[in-house]
C-alpha cells in the first residue's frame, strides 16, 4: 500500500540535492525516493526549493535572518502543516529542522523527527519523549552522546546516491574542503594544514548571511586566500563531482562533533580518501589507514595529506558501496513510515515520562493583582526555567508595574502541573473604541510583553490557554497581544485558534562578536573612529571615568540618570519619560531589585567628578538591553553618549552577550552603531474567528 509522507524542512534553508545543509540533502533524497517508489511525497519548504513530489511552499527566505524572520517562518509552517493535513490523506509527518518543536503539530498522526545536529544544540525540552513520535539519530556516536536519545531513539545512518558521483582512480595535487562556511567547520585549520603540506586547497561551500558566519569568513578565511588557496563558493552538479573525484583527499577539520558527514560519504563514493579530526561520527565513517586518516592537530593533518596519495581509491569506493548507499537509508525510513502508519502504538517512545508531566494540568483565574503576591517565589523560579524570557517578564519588573499602574480589570492565568507552576499569563481587559480588548500587562514601560511558559510544558499550557480564552469569550471582543518578542510562546496559539500575526514595532539589534578584537566586523569603521575620538577628547578635558552602579549606590545613580535624561530632553521641548511621577516611583522600586538580581547595568560617565552621561541597561541571558540614556547637553561636543554606549557594548562582549538590543525606536544613532531592524509582533484574534474554530481539547 502506498504512503503519503509530509516532510517539513528547516524554514530558513531551501531543499534541493545541491543545498549545503545535510538535513536538506537527506530530505531531498527521501523525497525523490518516495516518488520513484510510487508513494506520495509532500514537502513543506521555502519558496525556490526543488522537489520531486508536491512542494507546499512557505514564503521565500528573508535576507535579514533575525528572530522576527524565524517567528514569521514558524507561523507559516504551522499554517502549512494544518492546511496539508486537511487537504491530503497524510500517513506520517517527518520533521527535519533543529527548531521542529516550534511547529510540532497538535495531531494524532505519527511523527518522525530526525535529529540531524548535536543534541545539545536543540532547545531545552525539544527532545523529550512524545506519544506516537519516533526520534532518529543519524549515527551511533550521536546516539551515545545523549542519555535521552540512548533510551528512545533508533539509528538510521545517512546515505548518498552513489550514481551521482564519479569514481576516478588517478588523483590530482590539490586538497578539497567542503561545507557550510561557519566557525565550527574549522576550515582555517584545513587551510593551514594544506599550506604546510605544500598543496593548494580549494574551499567549496555556501556562505550564509549570519553575522557570525560573515565574521568568521572575513577574519579567518579571507586572510588565508592566495593564488593557491581558493574559495569557490557553493558548487554543485558536474563541478562538484569533478572536484570530489580529482582531489588527492578531502579534509574535514570540524571542531564541533559531526553527527554524520555527507561530505565524507561523497568523497569515498568518488574514490577519494578523507583526512579528518576524530570528532563525533567521523571515526565511524573513516577506516583509519585504509579509506583515510584520523588525526589530531594541524601538523598531523598536514602529514596525512601527503600520505593520502598512498591509499587505494578502489577501497574507498567499495566502502561507500557497502555502507553509505542512499537505497539502504531510504528503505529503513520507508519501513519505519509503514510501521508507524499501520501499528502506531508500537512506535511510541519507550522512555518514561517524569511524574510532573503525568500530573494533571490545572488552571486558576486570578482577578485581583494581590492574588499574585503569594506566587512571587514560584514566579521567579518559572522565569529562571525560560531561557528566552526578557527582563520585562521578571517579577522584579512586572510586580511593581502592577502596583504603580494597576489594571482596572486584571485577568491573570496560573497554570500548574501538580504543585509546580508551569505557566503564568498576566492579561488584562481594557476598553478601546467601545470594544473590550484582552491584552498583556506591562505596556508603555516594557519594550517586550509576553507570558511565561516552562519549555517542557509549552504545548499543554497553550492548549489549555486556548480553552480558557474560548470559555471566557463573553469577557472580550478582541484579543490583541502586542510587543511580542519573536520567540514568544503566544505566537504558537495559532495551532489552536485562528489568529492573525504581523509586525508591530521595531527594536534595532546589534549582533556582538565573541571577542572585542572582532568588534569591527559588526560596528562600522567610522563609528569606532568616533568612539576613539570621543575618548581622546574626554581625556584632553580632564579626568574621565565610566562607573557602574552597585546594589548599594544604584538608587543614587538612578537619581543622576533621571536628572541627565530629563535635562537632555528638555532642550528639545520634550519632558522625557521621567516627567511622570509614577514612572519615577516605578523605577525607584525596580532599580534596587534588578541590581540585587544581577541584571541591572546602570552606568555614569564622569568628567572631573561631575556626571555628564548615563546609560540604563539590562543584561539578561545572552542579550544586553539598552533601555534609556541621558547626557548633559553642555558637553555634547564630547560625544558623551557615544562614549558611554561604547563602554556598555564592550562590557556586554566581555560578559559573553550575543546581542545588544536597543529596544523600541528607530533613532539614527542606533543604526550608526550597525544595528539591524528586528520586529516585535502582534497577534490578534477576533471574536467571530475564535468561535469558528473547533474547541481545543
Amino acid at each position: 500500500m502506498s504512503l503519503t509522507v509530509l516532510s517539513v524542512s528547516y524554514p530558513l534553508a531551501r531543499v534541493s540535492s545541491s543545498t549545503a545543509g545535510g538535513a536538506e540533502q537527506i530530505l531531498a533524497c527521501l523525497d525523490r525516493a518516495l516518488v520513484a517508489s510510487g508513494h506520495t511525497s509532500l514537502v513543506i519548504a521555502p519558496e525556490g526549493s526543488d522537489c520531486a513530489g508536491t512542494l507546499i511552499a512557505t514564503p521565500a527566505i528573508q535576507k535579514n535572518l533575525d528572530e522576527a524572520a524565524k517567528a514569521s517562518a514558524w507561523h507559516a509552517i504551522r499554517e502549512a502543516i494544518r492546511s496539508a493535513i486537511c487537504k491530503y490523506p497524510v500517513d506520517v509527518i517527518h520533521l527535519h529542522g533543529i527548531d521542529f518543536h516550534e511547529y510540532l503539530p497538535s495531531t494524532n498522526l505519527p511523527v518522525v523527527v530526525t535529529v540531524h545536529l548535536p543534541p545539545g544544540w536543540y532547545a531545552e525540552g525539544a527532545l523529550d519523549s512524545r506519544p506516537n513520535t519516533s526520534f532518529i539519530c543519524v549515527s551511533h556516536a550521536q546516539q551515545r552522546s545523549s542519555p535521552v536519545l540512548q533510551k528512545m531513539a533508533q539509528v538510521i545512518e545517512n546515505g548518498v546516491d552513489l550514481a551521482c558521483f564519479d569514481f576516478r582512480d588517478s588523483k590530482q595535487d590539490y586538497v578539497l574542503a567542503m561545507g557550510r562556511i561557519c566557525p565550527e567547520k574549522g576550515f582555517h585549520l584545513a587551510m593551514d594544514a594544506a599550506k604546510r603540506s605544500g598543496l593548494p586547497l580549494y574551499l567549496a561551500g555556501e556562505l550564509y548571511d549570519y553575522p557570525s558566519h560573515r565574521e568568521y569568513f572575513e577574519s579567518e578565511i579571507v586572510p588565508r586566500l592566495n593564488g593557491r588557496h581558493k574559495f569557490l563558493g557553493a558548487v554543485g552538479g558536474d563541478r562538484k563531482r569533478d572536484l570530489l573525484a580529482g582531489a588527492r583527499c578531502v579534509v574535514i577539520s570540524s571542531s564541533a562533533p559531526e553527527t554524520s558527514s555527507l561530505v565524507c560519504m561523497e568523497a569515498l563514493a568518488s574514490g577519494t580518501p578523507v583526512v579528518a579530526f576524530p570528532v563525533g561520527a567521523l571515526p565511524e565513517l573513516v577506516d583509519h589507514g585504509r579509506t583515510g586518516f584520523l588525526v589530531e592537530g594541524v601538523a598531523a593533518m598536514s602529514a596525512a595529506i601527503r600520505d593520502a596519495a598512498q591509499l587505494d581509491p578502489r577501497a574507498c569506493r567499495r566502502e561507500a558501496e557497502q555502507r553509505f548507499s542512499h537505497t539502504r537509508m531510504c528503505n529503513q525510513y520507508f519501513d519505519l513510515y509503514q510501521t508507524m502508519r499501520d501499528y502506531p502504538q508500537k512506535t511510541r517512545s519507550s522512555s518514561v515520562r517524569a511524574n510532573t508531566r503525568q500530573a494533571t494540568l490545572s488552571v486558576r483565574i486570578l482577578n485581583q493583582i494581590t492574588d499574585l503576591e503569594p506566587l512571587l517565589e514560584d514566579w521567579e523560579h518559572l522565569r529562571s526555567c525560560c531561557p528566552q524570557a526578557t527582563t520585562f517578564q521578571r517579577p522584579e519588573w512586572l510586580w511593581p508595574y502592577m502596583k504603580f499602574f494597576p489594571p482596572s480589570e486584571p485577568f491573570l492565568l496560573e497554570f500548574r502541573r501538580g504543585e509546580k507552576l508551569v505557566g503564568l499569563a498576566p492579561f488584562l481587559i481594557y476598553q478601546q473604541e467601545g470594544m473590550r480588548v484582552l491584552g498583556l500587562i506591562g505596556g508603555g514601560l516594557s519594550d517586550y510583553l509576553d507570558i511565561l511558559v516552562h519549555p517542557h510544558h509549552q504545548q499543554d499550557v497553550l492548549r489549555s490557554l486556548a480553552v480558557q480564552l474560548e470559555r471566557c469569550a463573553d469577557k472580550w471582543d478582541r484579543i490583541e497581544f502586542t510587543d511580542l518578542p519573536p520567540h514568544s510562546p503566544l505566537l504558537k496559539l495559532d495551532q489552536f485558534m485562528k489568529a492573525d500575526i504581523g509586525g508591530h514595532d521595531i527594536c534595532p539589534v546589534l549582533e556582538l562578536p565573541r571577542e572585542l578584537s572582532a568588534l569591527g566586523a559588526t560596528v562600522p569603521a567610522h563609528k569606532l573612529r568616533n568612539l576613539r575620538n570621543a575618548r581622546r577628547r574626554l581625556a584632553r578635558e580632564g579626568s574621565g571615568s565610566v562607573d557602574l552602579a552597585t546594589p548599594q549606590n544604584a538608587p543614587a545613580f538612578l537619581e543622576t540618570m533621571i536628572q541627565l535624561h530629563s535635562t537632555r530632553w528638555s532642550t528639545e521641548g520634550n519632558p522625557g519619560v521621567f516627567a511622570d511621577p509614577m514612572v519615577r516611583a516605578f523605577h525607584r522600586a525596580v532599580v534596587p531589585a534588578l541590581a540585587e538580581a544581577g541584571v541591572l547595568r546602570l552606568y555614569l560617565l564622569h568628567l572631573n567628578g561631575d556626571p555628564i552621561a548615563s546609560l540604563y541597561a539590562l543584561f539578561e541571558a545572552e542579550v544586553a538591553y539598552c533601555y534609556l540614556q541621558g547626557y548633559d547637553p553642555d558637553h555634547r561636543v564630547l560625544s558623551p553618549g557615544t562614549h558611554i554606549l561604547g563602554a556598555g557594548i564592550e562590557d556586554a562582549i566581555r560578559e559573553g552577550k550575543h546581542r545588544l538590543d536597543m529596544l523600541r525606536g528607530q533613532e539614527a544613532y542606533k543604526y550608526a552603531w550597525g544595528a539591524k531592524d528586528q520586529s516585535t509582533l502582534r497577534l490578534q484574534i477576533s471574536q467571530p474567528a475564535a468561535r469558528s474554530r473547533p474547541r481545543a481539547a
